[in-house]
């Protein structure tokens, strides 16, 4: 799918500390891995066909095309992105192009989570918040119609494509923070009104579209929620906000 202007380019890629430069081809017969800005993610994952799906907290699969496989890639203490050299010279030279443009050299150390998986064989036991996102909210919505008879979060037509385009890779630049932080308000706002506002107060007293505004409903449902559940257990505590 790369156009002639890739297939001409012959991507290098930082191998080491030194500064080294090597071919792509050249990336088969090594070891060790590479070193990537996060931007990368978005400029493969955003393409058609492109996708981007987790396995633990801080590894993944991304790929450009429905034609290619997900390319396993780890997240580093300070977030960028491990890739193993050998995976990205086997990719098509068009799509190492892509990978090039966002290389740089060794900072922070490789992935734990990465190296768990494939230097050790060890796969880490965590779970990425963006794969417990739609979980939660799911649960949630559901303890709250068994418990008060209405969805704690609205529901959308969008909502499939709020949840899959929220994840930590576009917060790298001010004006991607802020588009994901309008997408998450908009998967977590409240949902209850009138009578279920009564119900979640508990005491008969109505919450107003300025408490709601205010975060009122939320601080109510909190405090519904805490009600005949000990301090162990409870999980959900309105902010001092």
């Amino acid at each position: 799918d790369g156009s002639v202007g890739e297939m001409i380019l012959v991507p290098f890629f930082i191998s080491d500390s030194a500064g080294t430069h090597q071919r792509a081809e050249h990336l088969e017969g090594t070891g060790g891995w590479l070193w990537f800005r996060p931007e990368v993610i978005i400029a493969l994952s955003h393409r058609r066909g492109g996708g981007l799906r987790w396995y633990t907290r801080d590894t993944g699969g991304v790929r450009c095309s429905p034609s290619t496989s997900n390319l396993h890639f780890g997240v580093n203490r300070l977030g960028l992105v491990n890739v193993f050299a050998k995976d990205i010279g086997y990719l098509p030279q068009w799509i190492q192009t892509i990978w090039a443009g966002s290389n740089i050299g060794p900072e922070g150390g490789v992935s734990e989570e990465l190296l768990a998986a494939q230097a050790e064989g060890r796969p880490a036991d965590t779970q990425a918040p963006e794969e417990l996102l739609p979980k939660a909210i799911g649960l949630l919505n559901e303890v709250s119609n068994r418990k008060f008879g209405f969805d704690l979060f609205r529901g959308h037509d969008q909502f499939r494509s709020l949840v899959a385009a929220a994840h930590r890779f576009r917060s790298t630049d001010r004006g991607g923070f802020f588009s994901l932080a309008k997408d998450l308000a908009r998967l977590t706002a409240a949902a209850p009104t009138g009578d279920g506002r009564r119900a979640v107060g508990g005491d008969g007293a109505r919450c107003t579209p300025a408490a709601t505004r205010a975060g009122g409903a939320v601080h109510r449902l909190a405090r519904a929620a805490a009600r005949g559940t000990s301090s162990n257990q409870a999980v959900i505590r309105p902010s001092r906000d």
